[in-house]
């Protein structure tokens, strides 16, 4: 046999003349208290279950009351009713709030960064961590536009290890040592075209990928130059975190 509906009861649940059975002997309703206009969490067992739902008289008024006519203001049982769309509404509003820190790359969940370095098509990186891996992706923009020019390898190496990169053009350098002497086999800023050095200096040089370091300045030196490149212990960089 079917069950009616019964109305009456409906809106003597609704109003707060009778609670709304639940399982266990619990109150069914599900709204949460407010303290300053935040929602404070109801009380649950071990089970995750609620332990004990909030008296009606403890039911503050849904917020959404504010957006009707000044009329419906005092009208307990529509702030009530009002509080069911509010519960459910409310995540989501909090969801849309919050988009701009989806697509930001410092912020956005790791399990984004694949999607926002599709967005700027940076496929490199990948095996990186990510702290670097965020940053690298939120200069992508700039790299691109620094592609080919000193100011763009620097930055994009300095992503990437943390350290000082140092690059010098047109030369090759020079050692100083025991054999070394200034005018006879050595000579200062000697003009080599199309050349350039690269120095970077790192707290610890064994965490350095060379074979990645070097795909970096492959990708971002102009065509047709050439360069040397060297890792140094720079301990000082410890420190600087």
């Amino acid at each position: 046999m079917s069950r009616r509906l019964d109305l009456s009861d409906l809106g003597a649940n609704l109003r707060g003349d009778r609670p709304l059975p639940g399982a266990n002997g619990h109150d069914g309703s599900t709204a949460l208290a407010r303290s300053n206009g935040h929602r404070l969490p109801a009380e649950r067992d071990a089970f995750g279950m609620l332990a004990q739902s909030p008296a009606v008289e403890d039911i503050q008024p849904s917020a959404y009351l504010r957006l009707l006519p000044g009329i419906y203001s005092g009208d307990e049982f529509v702030g009530r009713f009002l509080r069911i769309f509010e519960d459910v509404l409310d995540p989501i509003a909090v969801m849309v709030d919050n988009m701009s820190y989806y697509f930001d790359a410092m912020n956005a969940p790791p399990d984004l960064l694949d999607w926002l370095a599709m967005w700027v098509d940076m496929d490199s990186g990948t095996e990186w961590d990510v702290a670097r891996r965020r940053a690298l992706i939120a200069a992508a923009v700039a790299l691109y536009r620094m592609r080919g020019t000193k100011a763009g390898i620097k930055r994009h190496i300095g992503i990437y290890t943390g350290g000082l990169p140092l690059v010098m053009e047109r030369t090759g350098g020079f050692n100083l040592d025991g054999d070394a002497r200034l005018g006879l086999n050595t000579s200062i800023g000697a003009m080599r075209p199309q050349m350039f050095s690269v120095t970077v200096g790192v707290a610890d040089p064994d965490t350095i990928d060379m074979d990645t370091l070097r795909s970096i300045i492959d990708s971002d030196k102009p065509v047709e130059t050439a360069y040397t490149l060297r890792v140094v212990a720079l301990p000082a960089l410890a420190h600087v975190r």
